[in-house]
C-alpha cells in the first residue's frame, strides 16, 4: 500500500500549537482561592487565642482568675505628646490614678471593656473607651482633640523579667525557669493575708511533688532578709517546696501591677504573663491543683 507523498509532507510539516498560560479569569479565581484560604486560616488561628483563654479561665474558674493587659499610653493634642496628663480611675475603679511627665505612661488593666478618664491641667477631662481581651501588650494613642483611642500595636504580654536573691544570697532569675509554668507570688512576713495563704502554697507544692514542669516562686518584699527564715521556721515551712526569694526594693511586684499583697501570677512556658490572682486564694485545695495542672503546656 502506497502513501501519497504530499500527505506525508503535510503531516511532517505540521507545527504543534504553542502552549498558552492560564487566562485572566483563571488567575483571578486562583488569587481569590488563595486569599480566602489564607484569611480562613488566619481567622481560625485568631479564634484559638480566645479559646485558649476561655479554657484556662474554665479550668481555674474556682480561683477567679484575671487576664491583664499592659497599655503603653501616649496622650496627644495637636499631634504632640501632652505632659502632666493624668489617668484617673472611673466609677468602677478599674483605672489607676497616675500622672505622666512626657505624655507617655504604662498601665496594667484587667480584660474587658474599660473606661479611662484622662485629665490635663488646662482642659476638661476626656473619657476614653477600650476593649481589652487580656494578656496583651498594647501601644495606644489617646487623642484629646478627637476623643478617640487608637491601638498602634498589639503584642503578647510578656512577664516582666526579674532577678532576686534567695535566702542564701544567690541570684535567681525568672528566665532560669523558661519552659516551665511559673507561679509567682508576692508576700511579706508582716502581711496577715499572706500568713493565711502561705501554708496553702506549701500544700500545693507537696501536691506537685517532684514535677519539673511547674515552679512556685514566693517573692518576699520584706525590708530585711533575716526576717524571712525565722518566719518560715515558726510556720513549720522551713523545708517547703516553694522557692523563696527576696526583693526589698518592691520593684518586681510593682512591675507586675501588684500594689497590695498577696497577689499571684501565672507565667507560662514561653514567658507570657497569662493570669493574675488578686488577693488570697486557697492554693491547697484540689481545685487549685487542677488549675495548675490544666494550665501546664498551654503556653507551648
Amino acid at each position: 500500500m502506497s502513501v501519497d507523498s504530499a500527505t506525508v509532507r503535510g503531516v511532517s510539516e505540521a507545527k504543534p500549537q504553542a502552549r498558552t498560560g492560564p487566562d485572566a479569569f483563571g488567575m483571578l479565581v486562583y488569587v481569590l482561592y488563595v486569599g480566602v484560604g489564607g484569611l480562613l486560616v488566619f481567622m481560625f488561628a485568631w479564634s484559638l487565642r480566645g479559646a485558649v483563654e476561655t479554657q484556662n479561665a474554665s479550668i481555674c474558674g474556682a480561683l477567679r482568675p484575671e487576664f491583664r493587659s499592659r497599655v503603653r499610653a501616649t496622650v496627644t493634642r495637636g499631634g504632640s505628646p501632652v505632659a502632666e496628663a493624668s489617668f484617673n480611675p472611673d466609677a468602677k475603679g478599674n483605672g489607676v490614678e497616675t500622672k505622666t511627665e512626657s505624655g507617655e505612661l504604662s498601665l496594667l488593666l484587667p480584660h474587658g471593656p474599660q473606661e479611662l478618664v484622662v485629665a490635663t491641667p488646662d482642659a476638661e477631662p476626656v473619657v476614653f473607651s477600650l476593649d481589652l481581651s487580656g494578656s496583651e501588650d498594647l501601644a495606644v494613642t489617646f487623642d484629646l482633640d478627637s476623643g478617640t483611642a487608637s491601638i498602634d500595636s498589639r503584642e503578647p504580654f510578656m512577664a516582666p523579667e526579674f532577678t532576686a536573691q534567695d535566702l542564701e544570697g544567690n541570684e535567681v532569675s525568672l528566665a532560669d525557669f523558661r519552659g516551665k509554668l511559673v507561679l509567682v507570688n508576692f508576700w511579706a512576713t508582716w502581711c496577715e493575708p499572706c500568713i493565711t495563704e502561705w501554708p496553702q502554697f506549701d500544700q500545693l507544692a507537696q501536691r506537685l511533688g517532684d514535677r519539673d514542669d511547674v515552679v512556685i516562686l514566693a517573692v518576699s518584699i520584706d525590708e530585711k532578709r533575716e526576717d524571712v527564715a525565722p518566719f518560715l521556721e515558726r510556720m513549720s515551712l522551713k523545708n517547703t517546696g516553694v522557692k523563696v526569694l527576696w526583693d526589698p526594693s518592691n520593684s518586681i511586684n510593682k512591675a507586675y501591677g501588684s500594689d497590695k499583697i498577696p497577689d499571684s501570677f501565672f507565667v507560662d512556658e514561653s514567658g507570657k504573663l497569662s493570669t493574675a490572682f488578686v488577693n488570697v486564694r486557697k492554693w491547697g485545695n484540689p481545685e487549685a491543683y487542677h488549675c495548675v495542672d490544666g494550665t501546664v503546656g498551654l503556653g507551648l
